[in-house]
């Protein structure tokens, strides 16, 4: 069975999520991005995501596909550019919801014809801070040999911070998944009117993750910070300068990137 969904194979992959979920409607774009609105037993729905790599429908046996998942149906966090964040949270996935989003995703992929699916990041719907629990027993069958096969660092777990502990709740165990932290500003009056539901300074939730990232073995110390530029807010040279300055104690511990997606 495992192999089965591993592969794709539609008919598999719905008979075993047939309690949990299914596919309500799918939409493709130009590209191949292919957009999953999933049901669950109760009626409610999340998204999930498969990104195909940038050239598209795959011409080389190696080029592989990303499904992006949700961790709730909702989310309480009320982040001020997020379409999510104005629904609220309805309640939190169980760690066979979020799978049931990978099995399915992964079937849609191999009928749209789409690269193989062998990166997956908790970026949809909800906060994994959130959810950890549920996160947790996701990332665990996804990194397992003997069920979805995943490599480690190819499950990425996105996550606000809801509290400094959170990021040894979700990143400071063996076979945890890697990290990116949404920061979107350094200067802590700016990243609480765009995470209004903050309750921990930027510094506080940055020395937590310095405190995961030393925990871990030093070839896995690499975290993607994210900011969604916002035009007129975020996007000058003085903000810019002010997250070079704020993330000197995570370049101490980690290999740090930056991820800058606009924002028209």
């Amino acid at each position: 069975t495992w192999q089965a969904l591993r592969k794709g194979d539609m008919a598999t992959a719905t008979q075993v999520t047939a309690d949990v979920a299914a596919i309500q409607e799918s939409v493709s774009a130009p590209d191949g991005t292919l957009k999953l609105l999933v049901r669950l037993a109760d009626g409610a729905d999340v998204e999930a995501v498969v990104i195909p790599p940038s050239s598209g429908p795959a011409k080389n046996a190696r080029a592989k596909s990303t499904v992006c998942v949700s961790s709730q149906v909702g989310c309480r966090q009320a982040c001020a550019f997020c379409a999510t964040g104005k629904m609220g949270l309805a309640r939190s996935l169980s760690g066979v919801e979020i799978l049931a989003q990978i099995a399915l995703a992964t079937a849609a992929a191999r009928a749209a014809k789409l690269p193989q699916l062998r990166n997956a990041v908790f970026m949809g719907m909800g906060e994994p801070g959130d959810n950890v629990g549920a996160v947790r027993d996701a990332v665990a069958a996804l990194v397992d040999g003997a069920r979805f096969a995943y490599g480690r660092d190819r499950v990425t777990v996105s996550t606000v911070g809801p509290a400094p502990d959170v990021f040894a709740e979700l990143f400071g165990y063996d076979d945890a998944p890697a990290v990116a932290w949404s920061l979107h500003s350094a200067d802590e009056a700016l990243r609480r009117k765009l995470v209004p539901t903050a309750k921990h300074s930027a510094v506080e939730l940055r020395d937590g993750l310095v405190r995961a990232l030393a925990a871990r073995p030093e070839k896995r110390r690499k975290a993607v910070l994210e900011v969604v530029l916002i035009a007129g807010v975020n996007d000058g040279p003085a903000d810019a300068d002010a997250i070079a300055a704020f993330v000197k104690p995570l370049e101490a511990v980690s290999y740090t990137h930056l991820t800058l997606p606009t924002k028209a």
